[in-house]
């Protein structure tokens, strides 16, 4: 049985331009990134009679979210890379790939 990507079965419905699904793969990857960095909270200031002390007490409490945000940063960023190198030896997307 010889499987062709060209079949005359598939209708124009069920092919997919390949652009548009790795555009939608990259959207989403750009929201999750955007709304992780939306969800950091940072703590509330006074306006006035704030020392150097203090300051600096109110920034370290939000360094482990920071930190947090860097690591979720680079794991997505290594998902999205890993999802480009796989897209790159694919030539044809079909409605099953989505």
């Amino acid at each position: 049985m010889n499987v062709d990507n060209n079949s005359e079965n598939d209708g124009p419905q069920s092919k997919l331009r390949l652009e548009h699904v790795i555009s939608f793969s990259d959207a989403i990857f750009a929201f999750s990134i955007t709304f992780m960095a939306i969800s950091i909270q940072l703590p509330n200031l006074p306006v006035n009679n704030l020392t150097e002390q203090q300051l600096m007490s109110k920034l370290l409490q939000v360094g482990p979210r920071f930190e947090i945000y860097a690591v979720s940063f680079m794991i997505i960023g290594i998902y999205w890379i890993s999802y480009h190198r796989v897209f790159n030896h694919i030539k044809l997307s079909h409605s099953i790939l989505v």
